[in-house]
């Protein structure tokens, strides 16, 4: 429950409230994908908490690619701005 539920959990609302904090510095793709994950990370714990293998499965399908999509949009418009 600790990893399954409550990491899930804290970690997605963490992304909801870094995107959120964000938004001004980044185009609003790179914030919808953002949001995108803290829903899919939201999904993830609550499939935890209800012992759901399926629910488990097909939010972590959707999920980590979410993730490293919004990694690499971070990544690739920070680099992006920077001024040399």
């Amino acid at each position: 429950m600790l990893s399954g539920f409550l990491a899930n959990g804290l970690y997605s609302t963490t992304a909801l409230i870094l995107t959120w904090g964000a938004r001004g510095a980044y185009p609003p793709w790179v914030s919808i994908i953002g949001i995108a994950v803290g829903i899919f990370g939201i999904a993830l714990s609550v499939a935890a908490l209800l012992d759901s293998v399926a629910g488990m499965f097909w939010a972590n399908l959707f999920l980590l690619p979410a993730i490293l999509l919004w990694l690499a949009a971070v990544a690739i418009v920070s680099h992006r701005s920077e001024k040399y």
